[in-house]
């Protein structure tokens, strides 16, 4: 499988526990990888410092046409950085921006999407943004939405939720490894197994287990207790706050939660978030 392999998500919904794991089962170490090493294992294919490698201009200056046609330089970059694989993760939409592919169809052998439930997908976007709910919510729903060029990222396209998935589950030829977050925190081996299948990677049950312990959510979280995260999007942010399903029983109003369902109810259906009834299952 040379080329890429995408570890794909709409933000918050599980993509770092899935590197996380990767990491770990790759190393086959007797101890936890460190969170900060994460990058060493699997690109970021947003990261600003690669653009600017790349770029003759100021990636300030650049228009996104230009953005997007270097992305694909950096897409390349990252495929010949390994004789075989490479992992790369990436939050952005699957679409065309600027006229040019979100995704490098030439260098890409496969893909991996978490999803997660756009419910708890909110109310954890807010907390590592700090931004209001009810932005949050209509972001969720806007097929505009995008996330700016930062000092540590550039510009990726999101768009809605039910977009963003539906763009990756049904791309043509690209045949993704679709996890959903509720079943990884429900049975983590199960769900992690479909991944080495998916890989070819050898069967090794014990490995599989260990990487499994070493990427727990409460290890996660007590490294970045000691050691921050670099990832964190604030200083003053926890990156690893609950981990659990649910979340937003407790956070989002009946008004948030209408609004959700009425943006996303189609393809929350399809996946078992909502009962027939329109009821939320988690």
């Amino acid at each position: 499988m040379a080329g890429i392999v995408w570890l794909a998500s709409y933000p918050k919904s599980g993509n770092t526990w899935l590197r996380a794991f990767l990491a770990n089962l790759f190393a086959g170490g007797q101890k936890p990888v460190d969170i900060n090493a994460l990058s060493e294992f699997c690109a970021n294919e947003g990261r600003r410092d690669l653009y600017e490698r790349l770029s003759a201009k100021p990636i300030d200056d650049l228009s996104i046409e230009e953005l997007y046609n270097l992305r694909q330089e950096v897409h390349r970059l990252i495929a010949e950085s390994s004789p075989d694989h490479a992992f790369a993760k990436t939050h952005c939409s699957l679409s065309i921006i600027g006229g040019v592919e979100t995704v490098t169809p030439d260098v890409t052998a496969g893909a991996i999407y978490v999803v997660r439930n756009p419910l708890d997908v909110a109310v954890s976007f807010q907390g590592h943004f700090a931004v209001d709910l009810d932005a949050i919510v209509e972001a969720l729903c806007s097929p505009s939405y995008d996330l700016p060029t930062t000092n540590q990222q550039v510009h990726q396209h999101l768009g809605g939720w039910s977009d963003h998935v539906t763009g990756w589950r049904d791309a043509p030829g690209l045949e993704p490894l679709l996890l959903r977050y509720e079943d990884v925190l429900r049975a983590p081996f199960t769900e992690f197994t479909k991944v080495t299948k998916y890989l070819k990677l050898p069967r090794d049950p014990e490995r599989a287990k260990r990487a499994i312990r070493f990427s727990r959510f409460d290890e996660l979280a007590k490294q970045e207790a000691s050691g921050g995260f670099d990832e964190r999007a604030r200083v003053d942010q926890t990156f690893f706050r609950r981990g659990r399903t649910g979340q937003w029983r407790e956070a989002l109003n009946d008004t948030q939660v209408a609004r959700l369902i009425e943006c996303h109810g189609e393809v929350m259906t399809q996946l078992g978030y909502l009962r027939k009834n329109g009821e939320p299952v988690f």
